[in-house]
């Protein structure tokens, strides 16, 4: 059976043009399992020629690539193993001289192209079985070939290597630069908007949930469930007694209890009929109403986020960073941590019904418990509170970090409020360090299936000769939800 291999003679711009040969994907020259790579005597010679010449990439490649033929010829091995995945890639060296006489009459074996081409034309009559082919990027040895019938396999594209600059447009590209750092005598300001991968954009997409308001049946379902669940509780009355008698000797009032319970009231039972049930309902109701806005109220805000950096060999002076929202809708600064502006969504617990209270004997004149009731309470707390030494905070002179920004008042007169616009302020912007992130919040009133605008964020500065600007475009989508089950949960999680 056959080996299905692949052989292959490469030219000499296989190993000085392009990538590392184990970096190469040889996969896509053929579906062979295994590929020889064969280099013949005039690669061998270019190689040695080119190792000598100047300092550049070709000469370091070529170096490179002499090296590896030392390899395989001071080894015990007849080859070099390049790639052990699929397909094996294995380098070989055919030291054969081509002489004249042994190959067509057309080539010139004097031109290196024609030189390659009779290699490979030799090594194809020698072994008539094997599948032999010349690897070239250059159109000339690819049509002599062609002339000679000799298949050829075209290097692609990709392996090839960028063009190399040449020393000399290093020094110069390196001169401009010097001569651009010592004329510059202005901050070098980029902006940029980043999505939530923080990646530059400039096309904010961001979704939005809209919540539903809870429909007048829905919210009948959940006050009905409501009654069902905790419905209101019939009130039970045990004997007992309480009496208020007059003491002839004093003529004080007193309570005498007997042990057992104090019955119920009418007024009680009426108050938490009529009153105090009902209005915990009601206060329910009021809940299930506003619920979709308190839900939008703790929604996750709509945020964005600009770099600006300083890349320059100068600091900003007096700089000030404006961010200004056009279309439908408006901007304002982060939130504060401790804003405390998301308050927790709750029913309040049924009410209880009222309920006889149980008492031991005991007898007490009326003035006397009302005098010492809390007495023990209020003196002690006072002693304790006159007591303290109260240490007063020494009033100190804020000062400002003239490094870092600030914000500005808005138009309202306030630093976080909703408006068209919001800017911060920094006395020396550094240079050199890592860019500044400055966030906001996209804000709207009225939510359309869809909310679009511009953001355009301005950065002014004193030794500044223009204001950088940088726009992007906001596309919100807005997908409505319902609440319902939100509205169930809140019962659940009555006791």
């Amino acid at each position: 059976m056959a080996q299905n291999i692949l052989y292959l003679f490469p030219d000499t711009n296989l190993f000085v043009q392009c990538r590392q040969l184990g970096e190469l994907d040889w996969v896509n020259i053929s579906p062979f399992s295994e590929i020889h790579l064969i280099v013949s005597r005039p690669v061998q010679g270019e190689i040695d020629n080119q190792k000598s010449r100047g300092n550049g990439r070709i000469q370091k490649r070529a170096r490179k690539a002499s090296s590896l033929f030392r390899e395989i010829l001071l080894s015990n091995s007849s080859h070099k193993i390049i790639s052990n995945d699929d397909p094996v890639v294995k380098l070989f060296l055919w030291p054969e001289n081509v002489k004249a006489d042994s190959c067509p009459e057309t080539l010139n074996l004097s031109e290196p192209d024609d030189h390659l081409v009779a290699a490979v034309w030799l090594y194809r009559k020698r072994h008539p079985g094997d599948d032999v082919r010349l690897l070239t990027h250059d159109t000339g040895p690819m049509g002599t070939a062609k002339t000679l019938d000799v298949p050829f396999v075209p290097i692609p594209d990709t392996w090839i290597l960028p063009p190399e600059t040449s020393e000399k447009e290093k020094k110069i590209k390196e001169l401009e630069q010097q001569v651009a750092m010592l004329k510059s005598s202005e901050p070098t300001v980029t902006v940029e908007c980043l999505n939530y991968r923080y990646e530059a954009v400039d096309i904010l997409e961001c979704e939005y949930v809209k919540y539903q308001a809870l429909s007048k049946d829905e919210i009948e379902k959940l006050l009905a469930l409501l009654e069902d669940r905790f419905p209101m509780a019939v009130p039970k009355d045990d004997s007992g007694a309480v009496k208020v008698e007059k003491d002839k000797n004093t003529n004080r009032y007193k309570l005498n209890i007997s042990s057992g319970y104090i019955p119920l009231s009418e007024n009680a039972v009426q108050e938490y009929e009529k009153n105090t049930y009902p209005d915990w309902l009601n206060k329910c109701k009021d809940i299930f109403n506003g619920l979709h806005q308190e839900l939008q109220k703790m929604a996750e805000d709509t945020t964005f986020c600009y770099s600006i950096n300083n890349k320059g060999t100068r600091p900003g002076r007096d700089v000030l960073v404006e961010f200004e929202a056009f279309g439908d809708f408006m901007i304002m600064p982060p939130r504060d941590e401790d804003s405390g502006e998301n308050e927790p969504i709750e029913l309040s617990e049924p009410p209880k019904p009222p309920a006889v209270q149980y008492h031991k004997k005991s007898s007490l004149s009326l003035v006397d418990a009302i005098a010492n009731m809390g007495i023990n309470r209020i003196s002690s707390a006072g002693n304790h509170a006159f007591s303290r030494n109260f240490d007063f905070p020494i009033a100190r002179e804020f000062k400002r970090d003239p490094n870092a920004f600030y914000y500005k008042t808005g138009k309202s007169g306030s630093l976080r409020k909703v408006e068209k616009s919001f800017s911060l302020e920094c006395e020396q912007w550094r240079h050199g360090n890592e860019p500044e992130l400055f966030n906001g919040i996209v804000v709207f009133d009225n939510i359309k299936e869809k909310i679009e605008g511009m953001l355009e964020c301005r950065v002014h500065a004193e030794n500044l000769t223009e204001v950088v600007v940088k726009r992007i475009t906001i596309r919100i989508n807005v997908k409505t939800e319902s609440i319902y089950d939100k509205a169930l949960a809140l019962i659940d999680s009555l006791q």
